[in-house]
């Protein structure tokens, strides 16, 4: 095709060329990895109640108060862990289910009760109005369970 050919009046389709087929837009079906079942390993531990998992914490009472000990930290850091442990056990709340209720990532629940990260007052306001709990109240939990 010349230069003549392809001026801007002119267009492919009247000199009878093939263009490439447009995409439709088309989608295909998505896999389902696993065919819908479920393995053994994901399904979740049952609590007494029979709803829900069971939360699973990693820390004693002991080792949390020895951690923050260890880390140069007031044992209300200790209690805030050991009421947030409480009070997830009470309502059967996994880390994964307090972070959907509450905003909060569950990496930082996780660190949190790991104590390796540390909750600003915004968090922890977060984690205790999904719980039902003013943050005042929660602190009077806190020091509570710290001085028990």
């Amino acid at each position: 095709m010349s230069r003549a050919e392809c001026s801007p009046g002119s267009s492919r389709r009247d000199e009878g060329v093939a263009l490439p087929k447009a995409k439709t837009g088309k989608k295909r079906p998505r896999r389902r990895g696993h065919g819908g079942k479920t393995s053994r390993r994901c399904q979740p531990r049952q609590n007494r109640a029979g709803q829900g998992r069971v939360p699973d914490f990693t820390l004693t009472r002991e080792q949390v108060i020895a951690k923050c000990r260890a880390k140069k930290r007031s044992l209300i850091c200790a209690g805030q862990v050991l009421a947030l442990m409480a009070l997830m056990k009470i309502k059967g709340w996994t880390a994964h289910e307090l972070a959907g209720r509450s905003g909060v990532s569950r990496s930082m629940i996780s660190g949190i009760l790991n104590l390796e990260r540390f909750p600003t007052t915004v968090v922890l306001r977060s984690l205790c109005f999904s719980m039902g709990l003013k943050l005042h109240e929660f602190d009077l939990l806190a020091e509570y369970m710290a001085l028990e």
